[in-house]
């Protein structure tokens, strides 16, 4: 969508009392273009600083949604028959594998999964 149907919707959606998922993302787009504040966009244009907060707080958490993945997780016990030695492997895309023993920091293993599935060191 180019600046001036932005600038369109942008128009339209002051007098609307409705907004679909495209009005917001063109509203959002043009405040986030304008480099002015929330507050000072919104009483340029009429609108209400709580609708455009709303609207922006939706759409990053829907695109933040969007942006989730799951792994398949493979349980595994290294040494069979003892109950004490056990740890958990993460098989990500691509076949690699990271395995952790009981009692690993879940922070650091994020931080090493998203390493590895941010693409080529």
């Amino acid at each position: 969508m180019d600046q001036a149907e932005r600038k369109k919707l942008v128009r339209a959606a002051v007098e609307s009392r409705y907004w679909n998922r495209a009005t917001a993302q063109a509203v959002i787009a043009e405040l986030e273009a304008s480099g002015e504040s929330t507050a000072e966009f919104a009483r340029r244009r009429g609108l209400r600083v709580e609708r455009l907060r709303r609207w922006g707080k939706a759409l990053v958490a829907e695109k933040q949604a969007g942006a989730v993945r799951f792994h398949p997780l493979l349980l595994a016990d290294p040494n069979p028959g003892s109950p004490t030695e056990s740890h958990l492997e993460v098989i990500l895309s691509e076949g690699r594998r990271v395995a952790v023993r009981t009692g690993f920091d879940p922070a650091t293993l994020l931080e090493v999964i998203r390493a590895l599935e941010s693409g080529p060191c």
